[in-house]
């Protein structure tokens, strides 16, 4: 009888660990540096609630009250967080420029910058999260399935002689989801960059460093060019740069 139960035990294991690996849309996140309650999951978990939400708060419907009273219960963010007055904020439908907020929170497990989001006419525009942990594109794409767009949002430095800088961006419209990797620069910015544009594909073996919540008019911004982005159809994933 002993033996049966160790048996069943086993295969209910193996059962289990089979599904965390091949299910689809369960996440496959790189194995912990931080504690749990440092690092902010929640992109890839949809744990308190999934994109477009983020911890209760919904752009274009949460104001100021809504935001400082969520942030006040986050863990992994080093409180008070900096709140500044501004006079220069884009409206939620990017119409016109408002005074406004612009709240930031350092994490709390190095001091770096983890939180930066803005309020426009006391109406929540944008949550900028910035990951104290790496995560492969490929396993965000896992979670989250594949993107509507991938793109880059490139910059010609001052001096013109410098290396042309470029961040790329994968971008779900309906999650209003924007996920950005480092900045490169040089030879490899131009690199990926091109790939993109000449095949609509992603190195897979990219960080993730940021994600961002964004209202439907940024989006919609973003993917007319603005912000000297360019933006294409996604086709997938590549092993290779």
């Amino acid at each position: 009888m002993k033996f049966l139960y160790l048996t069943i035990t086993k295969i209910l294991v193996i059962l289990v660990g089979l599904c965390l690996i091949g299910c689809e849309g369960s996440p496959v996140l790189p194995t912990p540096t931080l504690r749990s309650d440092l690092m902010d999951w929640s992109p890839f978990t949809s744990n308190p609630c999934a994109a477009p939400c983020w911890y209760g708060l919904s752009i274009g419907k949460s104001n100021k009250k809504d935001v400082l009273s969520t942030l006040s219960n986050l863990s992994f963010i080093e409180l008070p967080p900096n709140v500044q007055l501004t006079t220069e904020e884009l409206t939620i439908d990017r119409s016109n420029w408002v005074s406004g907020d612009e709240i930031v929170a350092a994490c709390k497990s190095n001091l770096d910058l983890c939180l930066h989001i803005t309020i426009a006419s006391d109406i929540l525009t944008e949550i900028d999260d910035h990951l104290n942990y790496r995560i492969y594109v490929s396993d965000a794409i896992k979670y989250l399935s594949d993107p509507d767009y991938i793109g880059y949002h490139y910059e010609i430095p001052a001096d013109v002689s410098g290396p042309m800088l470029c961040e790329i961006n994968l971008l779900w419209r309906q999650k209003q989801l924007v996920l950005a990797t480092d900045t490169f620069k040089g030879n490899e910015a131009a690199t990926l960059c091109r790939q993109i544009h000449d095949t609509g594909k992603i190195y897979s073996g990219l960080f993730i460093t940021e994600v961002r919540y964004e209202s439907v008019a940024t989006i919609d911004y973003l993917l007319s060019g603005g912000n000297s982005s360019q933006f294409y159809k996604y086709s997938g994933t590549t092993p290779n740069k």
